[in-house]
């Protein structure tokens, strides 16, 4: 029952990592355009 538990635990954090580098990757765009935008 505890490794089935760990298990989803870590599957869980993956996709909340995923999400994360998406969110971070998805910002990194904007600025970057926003600055070419500015000082292109």
């Amino acid at each position: 029952m505890e490794a089935l538990y760990l298990h989803l635990s870590l599957r869980l954090i993956k996709h909340r990592l995923k999400i994360i580098k998406i969110k971070v990757s998805f910002v990194h765009q904007f600025s970057f355009l926003v600055f070419l935008r500015f000082y292109g």
